[in-house]
């Protein structure tokens, strides 16, 4: 059990502590703020012209797209149990569950699944 506990501290570590963790959290979270803006424009240009003949690759940015955010949401519930803020708390994952963030990734992402 402290070997899962270790392993979900390291990932919230590499993967999502902005503030003291690697290059690399800052570049996810980068990387998930351009990813949900281009979502915007994408959907903003599927009341255009240009979406027409193009519907093939809208859809496959929506796909890939969904699964990038899905697998964002996963890591982060796997990993609250190494959140500061969760540590130590009953059931880390439900907490980070029912954070205002993750509710709206769920709504997003939710749907998909159904």
């Amino acid at each position: 059990m402290a070997m899962l506990g270790s392993l979900r501290a390291s990932a919230h570590h590499k993967l999502f502590d902005i503030d003291n963790g690697p290059a690399l959290a800052r570049r996810i979270d980068s990387f998930i703020t351009w990813l949900i803006i281009a979502n915007l424009v994408a959907l903003s240009l599927e009341h255009f012209p240009i979406y027409a003949g193009n519907e093939y690759w809208f859809g496959l940015f929506d796909r890939v797209s969904i699964y990038l955010f899905t697998l964002e949401y996963v890591l982060r519930l796997f990993a609250a149990g190494g959140d500061p803020a969760f540590r130590g708390k009953k059931t880390p994952a439900l907490r980070q569950a029912i954070t205002p963030f993750a509710l709206i990734d769920l709504a997003v992402i939710g749907p998909y699944w159904l």
